[in-house]
């Protein structure tokens, strides 16, 4: 094997031995109940208390990710992005379950585009200071603060009774 082949391995195993860093074991466990909470076998409006018992478990694991990280050294660009990602997708499923139709689409697509561009213009430090010095960074920040006590507090409406039977 060649010297540069040698390197390139190297590099491919640093970057997959991302996967298994801790904090992303724990966002891969936020995408499962994420799943079971909004689509798990169950009404939500009939066992509430388990729809919020697998929210409340879930946002819990969002703080612990970012805790690990920061202590076992384990802090990533695809971590973050990844616990991003996890953040929007549960606002957006929660949002378009509570607005039916395209109206309950438009702030998940904003945030999704926010989270593109940011993204993209900030490279390795795309979370870090982007705003920094920007006019209207508190009026972001009001906005995505009410968008995310809206949905935390929006509750899904009823799902339509499905039958697998002619």
């Amino acid at each position: 094997m060649a010297a540069s082949d040698a390197a390139k391995l190297e590099k491919t195993i640093g970057q997959t031995r991302v996967l298994l860093f801790w904090p992303n074991i724990v966002d891969y466990v936020r995408i499962v109940m994420a799943v079971g909470t909004f689509f798990g076998p169950w009404d939500q409006r009939e066992q509430p208390l388990l729809f919020a018992a697998l929210y409340v478990a879930g946002f819990f694991l969002d703080g612990v990710d970012g805790i690990l990280a920061r202590s076992l050294n384990q802090v990533s660009s695809f971590g973050a992005f990844l616990d991003v990602c996890i953040d929007n997708g549960v606002r957006q499923v929660m949002w378009t379950m509570a607005v039916p139709g395209p109206v309950g689409c438009l702030l998940p697509a904003l945030e999704w585009l926010v989270l593109a561009a940011t993204h993209s213009q900030g490279g390795a430090a795309w979370k870090e200071g982007c705003f920094r010095d920007a006019p209207w960074q508190g009026v972001l920040f009001l906005c995505g603060a009410v968008d995310l006590a809206a949905a935390s507090g929006v509750p899904p409406k009823r799902r339509r009774e499905r039958s697998f039977s002619s």
